[in-house]
């Protein structure tokens, strides 16, 4: 009997195209029951919504809802839901409300955007708006035909082939197991069909004319970058210069090769940039180009081989380095003689290092002359140093500025007591001194009856020494006519003779100079 039952009613909802979920008059206790478990919209101001509610056979849905499919109340046909999330009178749309994953049952084809919360009916990947947005349509697949009349939907455009027009997918876009296209770039292994579909798969094809295939490289091509092209090999041959890998161009003479600055890698898949001077190299990483790794505190960085030079890019060219050639922490003038790097980090010149010179371009620095070098007319002086005479012969000393380090070379800094001298040369800017021998190397020193003064940039005679001139004697003294060194007016001397102190003259009894502490008698001078 239930069976029997069961049918009819089947027949009475397909007679009179009554939906599944149509609802019919409630019992006095489905009602009792259904007033229990209405739902509120907080949006509704009080009014009954059962938008949302759980429902089954037993507890039915009310007002303009119905029962769904998974069991939970939405709008009738021909109702949709408004902003307080109702169900209001007229058919759903593409752009129509839906709330939780509800709401958009009756435009076909559609879902609501989200599973939780507030969303719109959309269209699903490969399906597109038609008819005013009551319903969605699938995209054009690849293969269909289109022209003026019939246009190409979705992702896909019209191409021609052969003289006949197909729908295929644009850049950017792939044919998923339907061959309708959706969001992402064709590969080697994306679907095709009748030949289309690989035309943004760089010299790839279909592996089959009639029917559905995979996009695959051609006999002589390799698949590279992912699978985003196909490509020939270094020293394969070519029909142009996109048949080659990336960075290489083909030849008048239809063959493969590396660009400029640019070297096969040991299988000839790829084009390897020239390694900059500067790059970590070691046993795995391998310096490439005109680059060789060398070792700099214990670390291998690449650098120029002899015979190349870096160009603004730090990548190695031929030609020889010279002064004025680019370098980079230090790497690049390995070749220069007696040169370095203008910088420890960072991109710098080769230059010559203190006590070295060199004109630009030159392929090395010479040593400068050394104080006590021979000089004149036709042999020059070089860095800091100049040519004085000395018994009518030249000789190279330190320039006003400059002091001799341990190699006799002038570098920057006023010489001084104790300062590098050779054979009476070097002491010529530290005033009344001397080197301390006239052959061979020494220091400078004071004569006896000198005091140094001025902490050691000069040597000068103290009070009531004998004297040549001013210059012989300290500072704020003066050589008498009787030649010794006497305190100028106003100063007097030292205990010990070797300063001249200013005198300071004191109001009264017991004052202490502010500029210097001297005990002031009542009248007098302050010593």
């Amino acid at each position: 009997m239930g069976i029997k039952y069961a049918l009819t009613l089947l027949c009475i909802l397909e007679i009179f195209h009554i939906p599944e979920t149509h609802q019919f008059p409630l019992n006095s206790s489905e009602v009792r029951e259904n007033k229990q478990n209405k739902i509120r919209n907080p949006q509704d101001q009080g009014t009954t919504n059962y938008f949302g509610r759980p429902c089954n056979y037993l507890n039915r849905c009310s007002g303009d809802t119905w029962c769904s499919k998974d069991e939970r109340c939405t709008c009738k046909r021909s109702y949709h839901l408004n902003d307080t999330l109702n169900c209001v009178q007229g058919n759903g749309l593409v752009g129509s409300i839906c709330f939780n994953g509800l709401g958009c049952e009756h435009v076909h084809n559609t879902k609501c955007s989200v599973e939780k919360g507030r969303g719109k009916c959309v269209c699903p990947a490969g399906f597109h708006g038609i008819e005013g947005g009551t319903q969605c349509a699938e995209d054009s697949k690849i293969g269909d035909p289109c022209g003026s009349k019939t246009q190409c939907t979705g992702n896909s455009e019209c191409k021609a082939k052969h003289g006949i027009a197909n729908c295929t997918c644009k850049q950017g876009f792939y044919a998923n197991d339907n061959l309708v296209c959706v969001q992402g770039n064709a590969l080697i292994g994306s679907h095709c069909f009748n030949g289309l579909g690989c035309e943004f798969v760089r010299n790839a094809k279909c592996s089959l004319e009639k029917g559905k295939g995979e996009c695959i490289c051609p006999a002589g091509f390799h698949g590279a970058e992912g699978g985003a092209q196909c490509t020939a090999y270094i020293d394969e041959p070519c029909k142009g210069d996109d048949s080659c890998i990336d960075n290489a161009f083909c030849t008048l003479e239809k063959i493969c090769k590396c660009k400029d600055h640019y070297t096969a890698s040991s299988g000839r898949e790829k084009c390897l940039a020239y390694s900059k001077i500067g790059d970590p190299c070691g046993s795995v990483l391998q310096c490439t180009g005109n680059s060789e790794c060398k070792a700099k505190g214990g670390i291998g960085y690449c650098t120029c081989k002899e015979g190349f030079d870096a160009n603004d890019n730090l990548v190695c060219v031929k030609g020889n380095a010279h002064i004025g050639s680019n370098c980079s922490s230090g790497l690049g003038c390995e070749y220069v003689g007696n040169s370095k790097c203008s910088v420890e980090k960072g991109s710098g010149k080769c230059v010559c290092p203190a006590g070295f010179h060199g004109v630009e371009g030159s392929a090395r620095c010479a040593v400068d002359s050394k104080i006590g070098d021979p000089c004149g007319s036709v042999l020059q002086c070089t860095g800091n140093s100049e040519c004085k005479a000395k018994g009518g012969i030249g000789y190279c000393t330190c320039k006003e500025g400059f002091h001799a380090n341990d190699n006799l070379v002038c570098v920057k800094g006023n010489a001084h007591i104790g300062s590098n001298c050779s054979s009476g040369l070097g002491c010529e800017y530290v005033g009344n001194s001397k080197c301390s021998v006239e052959k061979g190397s020494g220091k400078c020193v004071c004569p006896a009856g000198f005091h140094v003064i001025e902490r050691g940039a000069r040597c000068a005679v103290g009070i009531d020494g004998p004297c040549k001139g001013d210059d012989s004697c300290i500072d704020n003294a003066f050589c008498t006519l009787e030649k010794i060194c006497k305190c100028k007016n106003d100063y007097t001397a030292s205990s010990g003779r070797v300063k001249c102190l200013a005198r300071i003259y004191g109001p009264y009894e017991g004052y202490h100079s502010s500029k210097r502490r001297y005990f002031c008698p009542i009248k007098g001078p302050c010593f």
